[in-house]
């Protein structure tokens, strides 16, 4: 919170932003949701190197073979996404594979092959029919090089 006020019994938490387009407020996505890389990123390998108080990166090395970055396990309604992997890949190509999964079904939604590049936004774009429960995006490192992650980025597809 940014402020605190009091109303008689009541206090209320001021916020700098719309607590509504948080993750897990609604399953309609209808504001573009950035997920920064912070200590509590969930990975298996990889290493997290803090760029500030509140965001930073996690990297993994040649050799190191998993998932670097898996979740946020998201409710989504059904429609068309484009989520945006913020990254960067050297070694040889591929690298790894960028994931979009829904856990309740079961199913890959949608993957693509990373290949070595400068940091920029690599786009996934997928369609759900139906509600999905437990939708994440994963970046998985296959070892042939290294990879830095710094963000994911998920938005309604027009």
């Amino acid at each position: 919170a940014t402020r605190t006020l009091s109303f008689g019994d009541f206090k209320v938490l001021v916020f700098g932003k719309n607590l509504s387009n948080l993750q897990g407020w609604s399953d309609l996505v209808e504001a573009a949701q950035t997920f920064d890389i912070t200590p509590r990123s969930p990975h298996v390998v990889g290493r997290y190197q803090a760029q500030d108080a509140f965001h930073g990166t996690l990297s993994s090395a040649v050799g190191e073979s998993g998932e670097l970055l898996f979740g946020p396990y998201m409710w989504l309604a059904p429609g068309k996404y484009r989520v945006s992997f913020d990254v960067a890949a050297e070694g040889q190509s591929p690298v790894g594979t960028l994931q979009v999964t829904a856990r309740r079904s079961g199913v890959e939604v949608v993957t693509q092959p990373l290949q070595v590049g400068p940091r920029s936004a690599r786009v996934l774009e997928f369609e759900l029919a139906l509600e999905e429960k437990f939708v994440e995006f994963r970046v998985l490192a296959n070892g042939t090089g290294s990879i830095t992650v710094h963000n994911v980025k998920l938005e309604r597809a027009r």
